[in-house]
């Protein structure tokens, strides 16, 4: 029997599953009829829900292994007034969920049991450390949302900035576009668009925050996926990466996507359009593979991938993967640039979090160019390394950055972030002044080139129409602009500016 388990640590911090699990930072997870989310952490498969409802319950960690939620230290009283997520392991099997047969049926009982117990409200909850400590490291939720929130907008120095005011009024949307009320119109919408799932009951109304959560991925796999992200859309490169795994990857398990059952073993079970009508009205198989490894990726071609629909990014992929299996490259010196390697230099978070997932990163940790890429001591030189391979260019670079090295700081710069620096961090009067950042300045003259390409239309743009930036693809965005741009989004939102990024992105997709 697959159990379903309460993730204790989401009684106290609050993740948006949908917005961050479907939301452009990882694309190995699918959501179901029943609002639930399935998805392939390395070797593993979760199934993944929100739960809706309020509880007060007594939990002692004193026995648990966690060395980074510092809110779930010994025994204490967790009061919740929103919901809670709750999972359960659908490969492989712990002791506890292991069954007789091949297919097991999904399970709708909670795993919140209404029976007496010695809990405050009567109510006692199942939980597995092992899954609980590999899940909250990888959705981050040992990081203070509600105190990154606060810092960003209310107690910032800078909440006037115009991003700043933009980053609330486009929450409020976000939040707004959540409300129960939407659910009917919206999962009609899903059932068009798959990857694209609307938004669910995954947060509190009443929050003032998105809690979209930046998760710690797997480096070898943000790497390549990224490499699939290139002038793309979020649909499909989840089917790039799919199709990678599927055929280069190894099997894990096979879930119905329409009874929930699970079926494990070396065979994968038959789709509906190669079984009976009777077979065919349960639906069809989802098959989770792991994400092929550089040995696995080695066997592919670039014809192949081409056939598998991956475009011009084949040639990339297969020459990425050699260069790094065969680690002849010598590693190269960090930037002379004394500001560079300063702007860069983000904190990354401490190695010893990645403790929880070290036996299932052993195989991307056994690569020697992982291995140099990861003793680099800064930001800046890992940078450089990662963009020797061919086809990293500097957005991958910094995605592979933020998600799977723990660069927390550092944002992205793609087209929508591009259109979000023109129209709200650069300022939109030339600003010359002494004390000017330089980073200002390097955006200051950035717009006005941009305002400077408009065709002309023979009369006055207003004042509105400036701040409209639609010919900004029509401007060359060099690295100084990376820079500056990223620069100044630490000076608005601090060493998680990464993470204000990922909820300004998510807005902006929709």
């Amino acid at each position: 029997m697959h159990i379903w388990y309460v993730l204790r640590s989401s009684l106290k911090s609050k993740v948006d599953l949908q917005k961050t699990l479907l939301g452009g930072q990882c694309f190995r997870w699918f959501p179901t009829a029943w609002n639930s989310y399935v998805g392939t952490v390395h070797h593993r498969v979760y199934e993944l829900r929100y739960v809706m409802g309020t509880t007060t319950i007594e939990v002692d960690f004193s026995n648990s292994n966690h060395h980074f939620n510092a809110l779930t230290k010994g025994a204490c009283k967790i009061g919740n007034e929103g919901g809670w997520i709750e999972y359960r392991r659908l490969y492989p099997l712990t002791a506890q969920s292991k069954s007789d047969g091949r297919k097991v049926k999904r399970s709708t009982r909670s795993s919140l049991k209404k029976e007496p117990s010695s809990t405050p409200n009567g109510k006692e909850m199942m939980f597995n450390d092992e899954d609980e400590e590999f899940l909250l490291y990888y959705l981050s939720l040992d990081v203070d949302m509600p105190a990154l929130w606060s810092r960003w907008t209310s107690r910032n120095p800078m909440k006037d900035h115009p991003l700043v005011s933009y980053l609330i009024s486009s929450t409020v949307g976000a939040l707004n576009s959540s409300e129960p009320g939407n659910s009917s119109r919206d999962i009609e919408k899903i059932k068009k668009k798959r990857a694209k799932l609307s938004p669910s009951a995954d947060l509190m109304p009443a929050s003032l925050d998105l809690p979209v959560r930046v998760l710690r991925q797997d480096l070898h796999e943000t790497l390549f996926s990224f490499l699939c992200s290139q002038n793309n859309h979020i649909k499909r490169i989840t089917a790039m990466v799919d199709a990678l795994c599927t055929n280069y990857g190894a099997y894990l398990c096979s879930f119905n996507t329409v009874t929930g059952e699970v079926c494990g073993g070396k065979q994968r079970p038959r789709d509906a359009s190669q079984s009976s009508d009777k077979d065919k009205n349960r639906g069809c198989w989802l098959h989770l593979y792991s994400f092929p490894t550089i040995e696995q990726l080695h066997r592919a071609s670039e014809e192949q991938l081409r056939e598998l629909g991956l475009g011009y990014r084949s040639k990339y992929i297969i020459e990425a993967s050699r260069q790094i299996r065969s680690a002849a490259h010598t590693p190269t010196p960090p930037p002379s640039s004394t500001k560079s390697a300063t702007l860069c230099a983000v904190k990354r978070e401490s190695t010893s979090k990645v403790g929880v997932f070290a036996s299932h990163l052993q195989t991307t940790l056994d690569e020697p160019f992982y291995q140099r890429l990861l003793s680099l001591p800064e930001c800046a030189a890992q940078r450089v390394e990662l963009m020797t391979l061919r086809g990293v260019g500097r957005k991958v670079a910094d995605c592979t950055l933020l998600f799977g090295v723990g660069h927390m700081g550092l944002v992205p710069v793609d087209t929508h972030m591009m259109q979000i620096a023109a129209e709200y961090l650069a300022p939109s009067e030339p600003t010359l002044g002494d004390e000017t950042p330089s980073w200002m300045r390097v955006l200051s003259e950035w717009r006005l080139q941009i305002n400077q390409s408009a065709k002309p239309t023979g009369r006055k743009r207003s004042r509105e129409e400036e701040k409209q930036v639609k010919n900004i693809k029509t401007v060359a965005l060099l690295p100084k602009h990376h820079d500056a741009i990223q620069e100044g989004f630490q000076a608005l939102f601090g060493p998680y500016s990464g993470w204000a990024h990922s909820a300004l992105f998510y807005v902006r997709i929709q």
